[in-house]
């Protein structure tokens, strides 16, 4: 008989046992026993569905002649200037098609000087391209066509400036790429 009780006790206290996640993950409950992630330092889980913005892109900052004249050779170039007409890269290239073009651009309050990822000389620049430097990449979009006359001797078409950098991410731009000497 007292072995009847004794399993009768046991089975009893057994069922009263909390039972233990199967899954070796932490968890609280809240109201209703809907158990809730538990992170590591004790705070609770993130919210599922909730969209969190996606970090901002590289911040170009207006460049000037003073800062992109001694990093960059004076001669046939290109340049976009933003909607908001902001000079924000610059770039040149002679007319030799087995030159890469070079740029200078303004972020994080220094002056970064890019190259094309490509040769091409001054023609190619005028298509816009891929321009690298240490940590930030450049994509010109250039807008189709022959462009619209912008002064004596430069050209402008509409184009997107997107600026990359690992970091940070993107940033795109609108505006306008300008070619000339």
């Amino acid at each position: 008989m007292k072995t009847a009780i004794a399993m009768a006790t046991l089975a009893l206290l057994a069922g009263c046992q909390p039972s233990e996640p199967t899954d070796n993950s932490v968890s609280a409950s809240v109201e209703g026993n809907r158990p809730i992630p538990v992170e590591p330092d004790g705070g609770i889980g993130d919210t599922p569905d909730v969209e969190r913005p996606a970090p901002a892109g590289p911040l170009l900052q207006p460049i000037s002649y003073a800062e992109f004249s001694p990093v960059v050779a004076a001669g046939l170039g290109c340049s976009f200037t933003s909607d908001d007409d902001r000079l924000l890269f610059v770039a040149t290239a002679p007319d030799d098609r087995t030159v890469r073009a070079q740029g200078a651009v303004k972020y994080g309050g220094t002056v970064g000087v890019v190259n094309a990822t490509k040769p091409g000389g001054y023609a190619a620049l005028q298509q816009g391209g891929i321009f690298a430097g240490s940590d930030i990449t450049l994509n010109i979009g250039r807008g189709a066509g022959e462009g619209v006359r912008d002064g004596d001797e430069s050209t402008k078409w509409p184009a997107t400036l997107t600026v990359t950098e690992l970091s940070v991410g993107d940033r795109s731009y609108q505006g306008y790429w300008s070619c000339g000497a």
